[in-house]
This record gives C-alpha cells, sequence and structure tokens, in this order.
C-alpha cells in the first residue's frame, strides 16, 4: 500500500488565480472565526451588541404595535423575557445569530472579484437582513409558544433556522451577480 502524498496530490490540481485567492481567504476567514469565536472579550462585545440591539428593536415593535405584543424583561446583558398572560420565552444572548452574521460577511468577503464597495455595500445589507430575520424569528416564537405551545420546538430548531439560511442564501445569490470578471496581469 502506498503512501498518501499530499503535496503530489495538490500539485496535481490546476488552480487559477481567482480560486486561489478564494481558497486563501477562506482559510484567513476560518482563522478569524477561531480567532474571534475564542476571544472572549472580542466575542462577548458583539454578542452585547447584537443583544441589546434585538431588546430595543423588540422593545420598540411592541410599543409601536397595534397587536398585543409581549411584555419585555431584561434579565441583564444575558437574557430577555418575553412574557404575556398566556405564554413565556426567554431568549438567550445565544440566539443572537452571531455566528450566521459572521459566516454571511466572511462569505461576501472572501469572494474574489468584486470591488470592496460592492462587498461593504452587501456586507451591511447582509446584516441588516439577518437581524431583521431574527428579531421577527423572536418574535414569531414568541407568538406559535403562546398559540401552538406543541409547535415551537419544530419552529424554533427548524423551520425558523431553516429561514434564516434562506435569507442569507439568497443574499448571497443577489451578491454574487453581474460580477465582472477581473482578467488576471499576464
Amino acid at each position: 500500500m502506498s503512501k498518501l502524498n499530499l503535496r503530489a496530490a495538490f500539485s496535481q490540481i490546476n488552480l487559477n488565480t481567482s480560486q486561489k485567492k478564494f481558497l486563501r481567504n477562506s482559510a484567513i476567514a476560518l482563522v478569524g472565526w477561531f480567532f474571534l469565536a475564542d476571544a472572549v472579550p472580542i466575542h462577548n462585545f458583539f454578542t452585547d451588541i447584537l443583544t441589546q440591539s434585538s431588546q430595543k428593536t423588540i422593545q420598540f415593535l411592541s410599543e409601536k404595535s397595534p397587536f398585543t405584543m409581549p411584555v419585555i424583561q431584561f434579565n441583564g446583558k444575558l437574557q430577555t423575557h418575553l412574557w404575556d398572560d398566556r405564554g413565556h420565552i426567554m431568549i438567550s444572548f445565544m440566539c443572537n445569530g452571531w455566528d450566521l452574521y459572521y459566516l454571511c460577511i466572511a462569505f461576501i468577503a472572501v469572494f474574489p472579484g468584486y470591488t470592496l464597495k460592492r462587498k461593504l455595500i452587501f456586507s451591511a445589507i447582509g446584516f441588516i437582513a439577518l437581524f431583521g430575520s431574527n428579531v421577527l424569528r423572536i418574535v414569531g416564537l414568541f407568538y406559535i409558544h403562546k398559540i401552538r405551545p406543541e409547535w415551537f420546538d419544530l419552529f424554533h430548531h427548524t423551520i425558523f433556522q431553516g429561514w434564516v439560511y434562506i435569507v442569507m442564501f439568497i443574499i448571497w445569490i443577489i451578491y454574487l451577480r453581474q460580477k465582472k470578471e477581473i482578467l488576471p496581469k499576464e
């Protein structure tokens, strides 16, 4: 049995400049993720901002909505409780979608052949779309728990998560359209 020779295997793969840049940038984004996920002060900083922004947005919606919205109780930076006379859910700081924001923006950033302006615009669009989707997901989960509590787990772990991933995928598809090819310098 012969040894696996990775160098020989990789030398057989012919990649163009754009593909090499994509792989390099993806590796950098992956290492960046490991750093940000484990660097507690940085992770906590962004998590706190996202959690507080979600709390404030839900509170704003509950004050402005003509429909019966939940009463919001904050338990510091870590938890938000939505409740009324028929239902209660707790929103943990882990529900803020930090991983999805990073994934969406990193995917946009690693693709070569796009201008920095386009990357920044679509990163902002992706962030706003995911934030809005997450807030709607949280409010939707409250109402599902209130009306059909037996459906809560299905919507929380499957349907709404799939919905947020679909939103992110649509952002990526729109971003990748109308690419202007940048020919490598010869």
